[in-house]
């Protein structure tokens, strides 16, 4: 049957996906029991429960599973049941845009063998975890999609090291360049302190390099990052 919630409809279509991609037996069935539960379900509220029921009556390693798929429900009930809590962006499967980006409709053109064919929404669950790829970033601006924390950067000067220093975080003149990374608040987008991490490398533009790499690692949208960069 075809889901008439337009939330639970795009979230059971998601593992639909994953059950397509899935090589193992057991995985196969939590996907595809979860699949035909976001399916079935009359509600959002009915859905929670069969996966809360699901999550209760599972002792073997796929219990996170059925956690997982009760607390995505969850979140989109608390905030409204809106389907739009869960988008943060559009993909053809291979290559993302980030909410922003993909906005603009001639953003799909500049993204070379975007597949039109296959243009989706991007869910959410899609991106997260902790572990990032380079699916993870927009193909465009190259920022983390669906971003956990937002952070400026800033030099921080430069430390000296021993003669002869070997650290690899040092030029030959044994100078080091500082750059700290500081949290912002979601709301007021004012900066946190004391700095949340810290960049020691030979040069600036090393430094820039490793903080990119950090940010989308840890999923952390960059406020100034082509200022710093220019």
């Amino acid at each position: 049957m075809k889901q008439n919630d337009e939330a639970l409809r795009l979230l059971a279509q998601m593992y639909a996906r994953w059950f397509m991609r899935a090589s193992a037996r057991p995985v196969l069935e939590v996907c595809g029991r979860i699949r035909d539960t976001l399916y079935n379900a009359t509600s959002q509220q009915d859905a929670y429960e069969q996966l809360a029921r699901l999550a209760e009556g599972t002792v073997s390693d796929h219990r996170r599973a059925y956690e997982r798929a009760r607390d995505i429900v969850a979140q989109v009930i608390q905030e409204g049941g809106s389907v739009d809590t869960l988008i943060v962006g559009e993909t053809d499967g291979y290559r993302h845009l980030c909410l922003s980006c993909s906005q603009d409709e001639q953003n799909f053109q500049r993204v070379r063998f975007f597949q039109m064919q296959e243009r989706r929404f991007l869910l959410k669950p899609e991106v997260g975890g902790d572990r990032r790829s380079a699916y993870s970033k927009c193909q465009l601006c190259l920022q983390p999609i669906n971003p956990n924390t937002l952070v400026l950067f800033t030099f921080a000067g430069t430390e000296k090291h021993p003669k002869g220093c070997l650290c690899g975080a040092c030029n030959r003149a044994g100078v080091a360049s500082l750059l700290s990374i500081y949290e912002c608040d979601k709301e007021t987008q004012q900066v946190l302190f004391p700095a949340l991490h810290q960049v020691v490398a030979p040069s600036k533009q090393k430094c820039v390099e490793q903080v990119v790499e950090v940010c989308w690692e840890k999923g952390w949208y960059m406020f100034n990052k082509d200022s710093v960069l220019s």
